[in-house]
């Protein structure tokens, strides 16, 4: 990889090429390598769902990057496969798929 002239490597520290000059990551965030390519690239373990906790470990699908772990993102149940807060929801209250009567409201679970 060039940085500004043929074969100018960027340094493992200063993680990316920007305007042909190496600058490095952002605090917060980590220098990482494509090892394809032995590009350098900047990434925040905490939130980034591609290099989640580390460099290359990236949550499955359907998971979040939360403070560099991969979690379902959702704090409440998670009901067919959709979040949902079951002291509210009338399809789920209180459980799931435990829907309320017609014309009637969840409060609380209930």
């Amino acid at each position: 990889f060039s940085c500004g002239a043929c074969y100018n490597a960027c340094p493992t520290h200063a993680a990316r090429c920007e305007n042909s000059q190496c600058v490095s990551c952002q605090p917060g965030e980590s220098t990482c390598v494509y090892y394809w390519w032995d590009l350098a690239y900047c990434a925040n373990f905490q939130n980034d769902e591609y290099n989640c906790g580390t460099c290359g470990r990236r949550c499955r699908r359907g998971l979040t990057c939360n403070a560099g772990q991969c979690t379902s993102g959702c704090s409440d149940t998670i009901c067919n496969g959709n979040c949902v807060d079951t002291d509210d929801d009338r399809q789920h209250c209180g459980a799931c798929n435990n829907a309320c009567p017609m014309g009637m409201e969840c409060d609380d679970g209930k």
